[in-house]
């Protein structure tokens, strides 16, 4: 089975802002804005919610807007990026 590209993307950003939210977490790099947290429960909604965008995508014709579901993702992920980079620059008095 061949998967679209906009699937392959909104999986790879949606776990790529899973494992960079995790290790910010984890390294007191970044803290946690969702009311609901970061734990077991949280990741397990979100691998979910990914699976069902992901069968739909792959199971339905969309328009070119479809785009805009692996944007968020890829969004979130830069974002996580750049929050830790900043930590980063402020723990080590750099800026």
């Amino acid at each position: 089975m061949k998967i679209k590209l906009v699937t392959k993307i909104l999986i790879l950003f949606q776990v790529l802002d899973i494992v960079i939210t995790f290790l910010g977490i984890r390294f007191g790099l970044v803290t946690e804005l969702n009311p609901l947290g970061f734990n077991a429960k949280t990741i397990i909604l979100k691998l979910l919610s990914i699976l069902i965008i992901s069968l739909l995508l792959e199971r339905m014709e969309f328009p070119k807007i479809v785009w805009i579901l692996p944007s968020v993702g890829i969004f979130a992920f830069f974002w996580n990026i750049s929050i830790i980079i900043w930590q980063l620059l402020l723990m080590n008095n750099i800026i």
